[in-house]
């Protein structure tokens, strides 16, 4: 039996050597749209219900946060369909917290006819189908 002959170890930089972190990867809850009836903030039955279903995935999440974000046909003028779009967001909001969902979880932003869902060849068809897409409250919800 001999000894070890003595090797030297070979010299590795502190990059090398360190483990690597694996960032944890978010999930996100994808929750449906919402749509309006035209020119109003109000809620129809169809959006009370989806939003009630909305309630319990957020409360099922605590931890996620929410942009509520309003949108609007192209009919009207730029100036209020800005205002509508934003009366819209916080009817979403206004009703998920009237639900028992944590108002501070929220953030809300209305962007008027700006990123229709879908092309309004002839917006002075109020109640075509692109313009009801249009119409419509988005949810985007990241939870950490």
């Amino acid at each position: 039996w001999s000894e070890p002959s003595a090797v030297a170890a070979p010299v590795q930089s502190a990059q090398a050597v360190a483990t690597p972190t694996v960032a944890k990867e978010a999930e996100v809850l994808v929750l449906e749209d919402v749509h309006f009836n035209f020119d109003t903030a109000e809620l129809n039955s169809e959006t009370k219900v989806i939003l009630r279903q909305h309630v319990q995935t957020l409360k099922a999440n605590p931890q996620a946060r929410v942009r509520i974000a309003g949108y609007t046909s192209a009919s009207g003028s730029a100036e209020y369909n800005q205002a509508l779009s934003e009366r819209r967001a916080h009817a979403i909001k206004a009703f998920l917290i009237a639900e028992g969902v944590d108002a501070n979880r929220f953030k809300t932003i209305g962007f008027g006819q700006r990123n229709p869902a879908e092309y309004e060849a002839n917006p002075s068809v109020l109640r075509s189908d692109a313009a009801k897409a249009n119409m419509r409250g988005l949810f985007e919800i990241i939870v950490e």
